[in-house]
């Protein structure tokens, strides 16, 4: 190794020590808690954190299945929230739910939170319209006008102000009918609307994702929520709907004709099954059978015959004996000299040969059997 060589190696040493020593100095090793989305359940469902809360708090909260696919509703003594833009249910579920809620039960419904397409400053709400209450959506100018820190909702017996952070954009308009009591809201509508009907009731809220996963947490909606729930309320089950919509197809097909599904996949299984390639010689095969020459004689004449062909046969045992009669007695061969040459009556002979075809199987077995007997004593 020469001098040069070995100065270059101290040289590349050094520095990688220099830099070793200032990236300890300047840097260290920690654990940053950086949010990366909801996984699992609470993908698909916004109100999972609002259901486990219940649950803390010592109240039987569950998922519900979608309102339009369940034919039944619980009993009057549960809640039902209804946090869904419930573009689906029909006015055939909307007037089962008010018929449950007239027994005693508690629904609890959001606004639908959309802004309006064609520029208008209310939003469609079927459900809300046939409660008397209209949704509006407050534009950029009366927006400035608006107040965005937190409702006070005063809600039943509760000692205080519940403080809920609703969405400053939209209110409610209510419709004077008696049974509403406005529990929240401004100069610019309600917030939060009740509305009693028979022995039950409804609360409307403006603001559909106040309850989600990720605002349960803010100001006191959690508390609200144990409000709406429990606050005035007989132990009962708190049901939470977060999706309304048509299940897919394949769903659909499980849910309303599961053995339908079951019958198809396994005929479908059954057909590709058979038809499928075998691999290997097929045991058990017996080789192929050669029929006799007089079987297929035999399976010819008795198509013929079913086919009303029997004068083809005649004229085929005519041609026999005559080609038979030419080579062993040569000349002429009428009922004489047939009678001469075989001892067989003459009139038999020849009320034989006139007959041409013949469907009756005793004239035509009559027919033939001379024809042999003929040819035997040629």
């Amino acid at each position: 190794m020469t001098r040069q060589t070995l100065y270059g190696l101290v040289a590349v040493v050094v520095v990688a020590v220099l830099t070793g020593v200032w990236f300890v100095n300047n840097y260290e090793y920690r654990p940053v808690r950086k949010f990366v989305g909801y996984q699992g359940e609470s993908r698909h469902n916004p109100l999972m954190a609002a259901r486990r809360y219940l649950r803390r708090m010592g109240i039987d909260a569950r998922r519900y299945a979608p309102i339009m696919r369940d034919t039944r509703l619980p009993l009057t003594r549960d809640v039902i929230v209804l946090g869904t833009n419930r573009l689906t249910i029909t006015e055939p579920i909307t007037e089962k739910l008010f018929t449950w809620v007239r027994a005693g039960g508690r629904l609890v419904v959001f606004a639908r939170n959309e802004i309006p397409d064609d520029g208008a400053n209310t939003v469609e709400d079927k459900l809300l319209d046939a409660l008397g209450i209209t949704v509006r959506y407050l534009d950029l100018e009366n927006r400035e006008q608006t107040q965005y820190g937190p409702f006070g909702v005063s809600i039943f017996n509760a000692d205080d102000f519940i403080w809920a952070g609703l969405n400053p954009e939209f209110r409610l308009i209510v419709n004077e009918r008696p049974g509403v009591q406005i529990l929240a809201g401004d100069n610019k509508g309600a917030a939060v609307v009740a509305r009693s009907m028979g022995q039950g009731d409804i609360l409307v809220l403006s603001d559909r994702r106040i309850f989600n996963n990720g605002k349960i947490d803010d100001e006191d909606h959690a508390t609200l929520l144990w409000w709406l729930v429990r606050g005035d309320r007989p132990a009962g089950k708190a049901w939470l709907v977060h999706e309304d919509d048509m299940p897919a197809l394949y769903a659909w097909l499980w849910e309303r004709a599961s053995l339908m599904v079951l019958s198809i996949a396994v005929f479908i299984a059954l057909l590709l099954w058979g038809h499928a390639p075998r691999f290997g010689p097929v045991i058990g095969l017996a080789p192929p059978l050669r029929r006799r020459l007089v079987e297929h004689i035999d399976a010819s004449a008795h198509y013929l015959w079913r086919k009303r062909q029997s004068g083809r046969l005649i004229l085929a045992v005519q041609n026999a004996l005559k080609r038979e009669l030419s080579r062993r007695h040569p000349g002429t061969h009428d009922p004489a000299h047939l009678s001469t040459i075989t001892g067989i009556a003459k009139n038999t002979i020849s009320s034989t040969m006139r007959v041409n075809t013949t469907t009756k199987r005793e004239t035509f077995l009559g027919v033939v059997r001379l024809y042999q007997n003929v040819y035997k004593k040629l």
